[in-house]
């Protein structure tokens, strides 16, 4: 019992000493003799990671007339000066030209029909420091235009980065 006792007061003891963390700031208190009449500087420095979100769509819904429809890409943030975000279509089809991808024939009855080449078109897909800090939107384009009647769907991916500006 008196063991007991020994062990919980040496662990209660090591909790509470555990559990106090020394505080430290990062000043630095550097200090020489300044005669008078004299003018010294002091550095401020501030140091902080980019920081960004991106909204893309989830869900892109072909106009039926036009078998086409435009999307939006929002980028958010603060990113340093000397970088930038991408975010650019990802190709899915590198055969064929231009970035696209396909749509398939979702029928669960009779004979699917062949697969139906989408393209996407985003002609602006860097977002420089300030076009961040603005929250800005920039806009993209897919098409199907040899779609038919029916149940299709496809998808493709976007490419998200920060990269140097250049």
């Amino acid at each position: 019992m008196n063991k007991n006792k020994i062990l919980t007061a040496v662990m209660a003891g090591t909790m509470m000493m555990g559990s106090v963390l020394p505080v430290c700031a990062a000043v630095t208190e550097e200090s020489k003799p300044i005669s008078q009449d004299k003018v010294e500087e002091t550095v401020v420095e501030y140091t902080k990671a980019s920081t960004f979100s991106v909204v893309i769509p989830k869900k892109i819904v072909l106009d039926t007339q036009n078998k086409n429809s435009d999307y939006a890409v929002r980028v958010y943030g603060d990113i340093s000066s000397d970088k930038k975000v991408t975010v650019a279509p990802q190709d899915a089809l590198t055969d064929i030209e231009g970035i696209n991808f396909y749509m398939i024939d979702q029928a669960t009855a009779g004979t699917k029909k062949a697969n139906v080449q989408a393209d996407v078109t985003q002609d602006v897909v860097d977002w420089t420091s300030a076009e961040v800090t603005a929250d800005t939107s920039k806009d993209g384009n897919v098409a199907a235009p040899t779609i038919t009647a029916g149940n299709w769907k496809g998808t493709f991916n976007f490419n998200i980065a920060l990269a140097d500006a250049e």
